[in-house]
């Protein structure tokens, strides 16, 4: 039998995933497969590489660090996203507080993150290996529209994963799971609505970008 696991972005929400991570762990609960879309796949990693606590340690430290998280970093051109790209996905996991890529490695299931391809517009499912240290992968799963730039693998645009699929335990099904526990951000019965001025302005960043 093949358990898998989903969890759902939310930014900064998605530290209450992490408790249930950090229980799993504690009771040694490693599933077969794991999904995550947005800030539940860059912080779900750190609980296949079996590292509890690493995901909170890093926001109680750096959340209020400007190199983390300021309208500095979306106007500056070299980075234009509000996160910063390269101190958030780079220089904190592989000088400040460490990923454990080896331990992520010896994970014997598979790692996929969600991203929405911008030419098509439809989700594409992503494998998540740990050998790419710029973790370009988590940038484009967490790349929210208006707020990061687009993220380009192999010359294609992607934006974060949860505009397309947000909670992909249907994908999880098909690559073979039995059984999906899905972790949500979200209260119970909560419905997204995409308001008139949020496609507005999805269209005039689409147009930004071109």
């Amino acid at each position: 039998m093949k358990t898998g696991i989903v969890f759902e972005g939310g930014a900064f929400r998605t530290i209450f995933s992490c408790g249930v991570m950090d229980a799993f762990l504690k009771y040694d609960i490693i599933p077969d497969y794991m999904i995550g879309v947005s800030a539940g796949a860059a912080y779900g990693v750190s609980y296949a590489s079996r590292q509890p606590r690493r995901n909170l340690d890093i926001l109680m430290k750096y959340r209020n660090d400007k190199r983390y998280l300021s309208m500095y970093n979306l106007v500056d051109k070299n980075n234009k996203s509000i996160y910063g790209l390269e101190f958030g996905y780079e220089t904190i996991p592989n000088e400040i507080v460490l990923f454990d890529y080896d331990a992520f490695q010896k994970y014997p299931g598979e790692f996929y993150c969600v991203v929405t391809n911008v030419v098509t517009g439809k989700p594409e499912y992503m494998r998540y290996t740990g050998e790419d240290k710029t973790n370009l992968l988590l940038k484009a799963t967490c790349a929210l529209p208006m707020l990061f730039p687009y993220i380009y693998i192999n010359d294609t645009p992607y934006l974060d994963g949860g505009l397309s699929d947000s909670i992909p335990y249907e994908k999880a099904f098909e690559d073979g799971c039995d059984k999906v526990v899905v972790v949500l951000t979200r209260e119970a019965g909560y419905q997204k609505k995409t308001s008139a001025s949020t496609k507005a302005l999805a269209h005039a960043y689409h147009n930004i970008q071109n």
